[in-house]
């Protein structure tokens, strides 16, 4: 029979590789959250731009044509065109020394202040000529925005309501409420503000770029994708927004399609390093690992100092079982930025697969002091403590990890791995059970569970765990072999019969089956199908003689070994 050691040896070994993947996917939602940042500042000042702080209105008042009042404001915008922003705010200065309630005044020195970066002022200035005329619009709408840029939330919103009550169909005062509902949080609102922008300009790119980025943080990437479709026919060369299109691909895991959007964008600009990484990462999901690692290493050619890009080829390297070459990355990384506490942890992860585990638990515990409440690092200090032989130590790690992120799968069975290797049975089928209420569908939970079931002789139980985990994954006929001895165990001969010689359809050389189908029929008393299905084993591996020698259902059958 298949021993307690192996089966165990067998699941932690794909335990580790599932936890790679889920750093790469967890490094992928960093990627778009950091978009998504960026593009809101970049769209914010896209607005500004537009609006300018906008002295325009000055332009439209009629001018006094004698009094000093006139001729200061008439200095002072000739000053503010020519960028002489000091000089503007001195002459608007002291047109409000002259009359405190002059509107266009304390417009002009809102703007100067704006210009020379004094924006807590400039609010001020904006603030007093609402007081002064609360129906007019830019003074409403430039408080807004410097606001917003001052991460002021509350006080954009007030602004900006104000502003839209005055113009109602300032398609670009609806998309700067959306910006700040989006930052506040209030995402479905936000899209409301969005749509209403794009209501009264339907061609508006920037609301539709910040509309595309806010589904996708709510992860409706099916809706976001549609409106970056919308956004690149109307500016098919813009190469930002072809890539954004390219992740909402990636994240409908549609990567044929998301490859070729990222190629798009190479052709458009071949220094977008960030759209090469995501194509690498892509291609490591279609199981194309060397081409990955090219795509990683052509963008760190373009930025070698790019510390996300060493981490992912890291990644992807030891995804790839390329251990060593994948602690080079990291250690590229690290030298970059000796803070990244996600790198250590990965590293950490990789010196595990080498079982270095001394040394990952130095990497992981450097994660730690980063990072303290970083969980997965949690998870990996736990596994080397594990590899280290110190198992209640790493019950804990794995209990600190679950009471960071409570619905964190992977620290579930990683514990439920170490109480069955501590053969406290009953305590791994409740952390197994733990994982599976989470995720129904997680097979390493119902396999392990599984596991836990057969060794604890809960054999009826232990089946019904190995039908679940087949159901998820039907290729994985290593799981027939044990669910085999298991209905032997439970005198179901028959059945186990048929689990054996399933296995065996799909891997005829799979001589542990062999070996347990023989077990099977001595069970039923089956001589001849014994001795046909030892024979054929020993022609095929003559390693188990010695094995079946020392089994004693094959006393009767030595003839066959010797």
């Amino acid at each position: 029979m298949i021993t307690k050691k192996e089966l165990l040896f067998m699941n932690k070994k794909r335990y580790f590789l599932l936890n790679i993947l889920s750093i790469i996917i967890m490094n992928m939602f960093i990627f778009v959250s950091f978009y998504f940042y960026k593009n809101s500042v970049l769209a914010q000042d896209k607005i500004e731009t537009k609006e300018d702080i906008s002295y325009d209105v000055i332009m439209a008042q009629e001018l006094f044509s004698s009094d000093t009042k006139s001729l200061l404001m008439s200095e002072g915008i000739n000053a503010y065109k020519k960028g002489e922003y000091e000089k503007a705010l001195d002459k608007f200065n002291k047109v409000v020394e002259i009359n405190t309630d002059y509107y266009d005044a304390w417009i002009g020195i809102g703007n100067s202040l704006f210009n020379l970066g004094r924006f807590e002022d400039a609010i001020s200035a904006f603030s007093k000529a609402t007081q002064i005329d609360p129906d007019k619009f830019e003074a409403w709408n430039n408080k807004g925005l410097l606001s917003l840029r001052l991460r002021k939330y509350p006080e954009a919103i007030e602004a900006f309501s104000h502003a839209i009550k005055i113009k109602p169909d300032s398609h670009e005062v609806c998309y700067n409420i959306g910006l700040v509902l989006s930052e506040l949080g209030k995402v479905n609102d936000a899209i409301g503000a969005f749509d209403k922008a794009l209501k009264f300009k339907p061609d508006f790119v920037e609301a539709l770029d910040l509309k595309g980025l806010t589904l996708a943080q709510m992860r409706r990437f099916d809706e976001a994708l549609k409106v970056y479709e919308r956004a690149v026919e109307i500016l098919p060369d813009d190469d930002e927004l072809v890539y954004r299109k390219g992740l909402m691909l990636l994240r409908l895991k549609r990567y044929e399609e998301a490859v070729n959007v990222f190629n798009q964008v190479l052709r458009l600009n071949p220094n977008h390093y960030v759209a090469l990484i995501d194509k690498g990462m892509t291609l490591d999901e279609m199981g194309k690992g060397n081409e990955a690692v090219e795509a990683f290493d052509s963008a760190l050619k373009i930025k070698p100092d790019f510390v996300e890009g060493w981490n992912v080829k890291g990644l992807s390297l030891t995804q790839q079982s390329r251990y060593t070459e994948a602690i080079v990355a990291f250690d590229k990384a690290l030298e970059l930025n000796p803070n990244a506490h996600m790198v250590w942890s990965n590293k950490g992860l990789s010196q595990i697969l080498l079982k270095d585990y001394q040394n990952a638990l130095t990497s992981v515990e450097k994660a730690l002091q980063i990072s303290p409440d970083f969980f997965p690092a949690w998870t990996n200090k736990g596994i080397a403590l594990n590899g280290l032989q110190r198992f209640e130590e790493s019950i804990k790690a794995f209990d600190r990890a679950i009471e960071l992120q409570p619905g964190y799968t992977k620290a579930w069975t990683n514990k439920g791995e170490v109480l069955a290797q501590l053969q406290r049975y009953d305590d791994a089928i409740k952390a197994f059970d733990a994982a599976i209420d989470i995720n129904p569908n997680m097979f390493e939970a119902w396999y392990n569970k599984g596991l836990a079931q057969y060794f604890s002789n809960k054999y009826d139980d232990s089946v019904k765990s190995f039908d679940n985990a087949l159901i998820l994954r039907p290729e994985f006929y290593e799981i027939l072999n044990i669910k085999g001895i298991a209905l032997t165990k439970l005198c179901k001969y028959e059945d186990a019969v048929k689990a054996f010689e399933i296995a065996l359809s799909v891997n005829p050389l799979f001589y542990d089956a062999l070996y347990n189908l023989a077990c099977t029929y001595a069970s039923m008393g089956n001589k001849e199908q014994v001795s046909n299905t030892l024979s054929k084993l020993i022609k095929l591996n003559a390693s188990y003689k010695e094995k079946i020698s020392q089994e004693p259902l094959f006393k009767d059958y030595a003839i066959l070994y010797q």
